[in-house]
C-alpha cells in the first residue's frame, strides 16, 4: 500500500475528516491562508460564473429591499434613510438590526431598523437577528456598549 492510499484511506475515516477540518481551519487563520482565500475568491469572481452568481445576489437582495418598504413610507423618509447611508463612518458598514431576508423574521427598510457596524460585526450577525435583551446581554458580556442612533 502506497502512503498516498494509506493517506487517503485514513482522510476517509471520522478521525481522518476532523484531523482535516482543524488543519484547513488552522490554515485559515494564517496570512498565507487569508492570501489564499483572497485570490481565490478573486479568481472565481473574475469568472463568468461568478459574475452571474454575484449579480442574481446582488438582484435578489435589491427586490427583497424594495419589498420590505412599507406603503406608508414617505419620500421625506426615504431621504433620511438616504441620509444615513451618506453618514456612515469610515471602515462601518450599515445593515438590518432585523434582516431583510432573516430566517426566522423579516425586517422592515426603514430608518428605525438601521444601524452601522464593522465590516467584521456585519458578517458576524449575517442574517441573524436577536431580541434587543440578548442583543444587550451578549454585548455586556463582551464589554461593548449599546448605541441607539
Amino acid at each position: 500500500m502506497t502512503i498516498y492510499t494509506r493517506q487517503k484511506k485514513y482522510l476517509g475515516t471520522e478521525k481522518g475528516k476532523e484531523s482535516n477540518r482543524k488543519s484547513t481551519a488552522k490554515y485559515a487563520q494564517t496570512e498565507a491562508g487569508r492570501e489564499s482565500k483572497r485570490l481565490r475568491n478573486q479568481r472565481y469572481f473574475a469568472s463568468e460564473h461568478g459574475k452571474a452568481v454575484n449579480r442574481a445576489k446582488v438582484a435578489k437582495y435589491k427586490a427583497a429591499k424594495l419589498q420590505r418598504i412599507p406603503p406608508w413610507v414617505d419620500r421625506e423618509h426615504l431621504k433620511v434613510i438616504r441620509e444615513f447611508y451618506k453618514a456612515c463612518p469610515q471602515g462601518q458598514e450599515v445593515d438590518h438590526v432585523i434582516p431583510l431576508q432573516g430566517e426566522t423574521v423579516s425586517g422592515l427598510h426603514v430608518r428605525e431598523n438601521l444601524q452601522y457596524l464593522t465590516a467584521e460585526e456585519n458578517g458576524r450577525k449575517s442574517n441573524k437577528w436577536q431580541d434587543r435583551t440578548e442583543q444587550e446581554q451578549s454585548m455586556a458580556e463582551n464589554g461593548q456598549r449599546l448605541e441607539v442612533l
